[in-house]
């Protein structure tokens, strides 16, 4: 499909309704991508439109979306890293693709999407699970909160930035998810958490105990906070789940 650069995105607005949620659809195939607007506007939806990463990149920026639904195959790349951008932003972000391999999905859900949805699909249950994602938009009073950090072992995490920093200075970067298990694991201190838990609150969706995804997280994670003695924080319980230990305090600022 050819687009115009000049017009590399369009905004549609649904009839009028009580703050409605703004939904950015991202989709190179134009009869797709119509037909899935069109369904959200029907429910109450307002909507934009992109088929490009760049398109989206604005869009993320101007229409300032609530929710995210994202196809991985644009005209101008793959939306991998548009998944990083918007979880960093609390944006909600349902990928849909013909991509179903396990693999696929698992790398879909490390870089922050909160659902996946394989082509094709019905609509009923694309807005099934959109309606899913608005009860993760955060609240504005709580995106309105004071800044707070947690101090724990050699580390310092601050939950806005998303950065876990070592007291020496070095900082690591979290994914969406990583952060989700490290704030779950720091709220339950010293509480074994089986995977099937875990998987439940991290991705929002039921999870069998015994799946791969949740142990390559706890991989990720430890790499990135694993003191520099080489002790981890994160001990595995066996045949059950993880469990996190390490000194904690919480910092207001």
């Amino acid at each position: 499909m050819t687009q115009s650069m000049l017009s590399d995105a369009r905004v549609t607005l649904a009839q009028p309704v009580p703050a409605p949620v703004r939904v950015l659809v991202i989709e190179d195939t134009a009869s797709l991508r119509m037909l899935v607007t069109t369904f959200l506007q029907g429910h109450g939806f307002e909507t934009a439109e992109a088929w490009s990463i760049a398109g989206a990149r604005e869009l993320i920026e101007s229409f300032r979306p609530d929710i995210a639904l994202l196809d991985l195959m644009l005209d101008d790349g793959e939306g991998y890293d548009l998944i990083s951008r918007m979880s960093e932003r609390g944006i909600p972000v349902m990928v849909i693709s013909s991509k179903d391999a396990p693999l696929d999905r698992i790398l879909c859900l490390e870089m922050g999407a909160d659902d996946f949805l394989t082509k094709p699909f019905e609509m009923r249950e694309m807005l099934l699970r959109t309606r899913r994602l608005v009860k993760l938009i955060p609240a504005e009073d709580e995106q309105k909160k004071t800044v707070n950090t947690l101090d724990f072992g050699t580390f310092r995490l601050d939950l806005v930035e998303r950065v876990a920093t070592k007291m020496s200075g070095l900082g690591s970067k979290l994914t969406d998810a990583e952060f989700r298990l490290l704030r779950l694991f720091l709220e339950n201190q010293g509480q074994v958490l089986d995977r099937k838990h875990i998987g439940q609150e991290i991705f929002k969706r039921t999870f069998m105990d015994n799946s791969r995804s949740i142990d390559v997280l706890v991989s990720k994670l430890r790499k990135k906070i694993d003191t520099e003695t080489g002790t981890s924080v994160i001990t595995n319980v066996r045949s059950t789940g993880y469990v996190f230990n390490a000194d904690m305090s919480v910092r207001r600022d």
